[in-house]
């Protein structure tokens, strides 16, 4: 359920093959030049935390160096969330996916 569950992710989250091995690795530091897709890769990681494996946010620690850079990650979070749990079409595999795995209340079914 986990690597079909990440499938749809890198699907709907259009990673490269690159940013895709960032997802499950056991724990990940990017270090690349501007623009090089490091938030991307960051906030897809813990996107996959949350949704695939089923993390609680307090359990994800992703540091950035600037204020700045954390807000924007907070942002792209929430923004992809949101748009995952409610309003996008494209994500419609990933919530049958969660719907079969947690059932349609959102528990862990038994």
């Amino acid at each position: 359920m986990k690597n079909r569950i990440k499938q749809a992710l890198i699907s709907y989250l259009g990673l490269s093959s690159e940013q895709s091995k960032c997802l499950s690795a056991q724990s990940m530091m990017v270090i690349a030049g501007a623009g090089s897709g490091k938030t991307r890769s960051l906030v897809s990681r813990y996107i996959y935390l949350l949704i695939a494996e089923f993390n609680e946010t307090d359990s994800i620690l992703a540091l950035t160096y600037t204020n700045k850079a954390a807000a924007e990650m907070r942002e792209r979070i929430r923004d992809i969330l949101y748009k995952i749990y409610y309003t996008d079409e494209a994500a419609e595999p990933i919530r049958e996916l969660l719907k079969e795995h947690l059932g349609d209340d959102g528990f862990k079914k038994k």
